[in-house]
């Protein structure tokens, strides 16, 4: 990669663009990171209040009711926590939040995922 950029950009140029590509590089891997897959039944307060549309209120919700026992499916957590419906809960599992290791159905499953 240095050899071609050394044929092809002129000197001034090349540290611009390896601050450029390290970036972008950056950018990918914290991508990747923000849509790696959580099971509910395992997540903490810290990691539940992270995702999108989920509050301190929502992840006590969660925690409380996952206290009683884990959660069994998608329509169990819809039906046990208030505060998630089906859109929520297609909200969160975009996310890549799980039930049993379960994408919300209609949601495809994380990459790397074996069903």
């Amino acid at each position: 990669m240095n050899r071609l950029l050394n044929l092809l950009l002129p000197t001034p140029v090349r540290p611009l663009i390896r601050q450029l590509l390290s970036a972008c590089a950056l950018s990918l891997s914290m991508v990747t990171l923000a849509h790696a897959e959580l099971e509910i039944n395992q997540a903490s307060e810290a990691q539940l209040d992270s995702l999108l549309h989920v509050g301190p209120a929502l992840s006590q919700k969660i925690l409380s009711q996952r206290q009683q026992s884990p959660f069994a499916d998608w329509p169990d957590l819809i039906r046990r926590v208030p505060g998630i419906g089906p859109r929520r809960a297609q909200q969160l599992s975009h996310q890549g939040l799980t039930v049993q290791g379960q994408a919300y159905p209609g949601v495809p499953q994380m990459e790397g995922r074996q069903p």
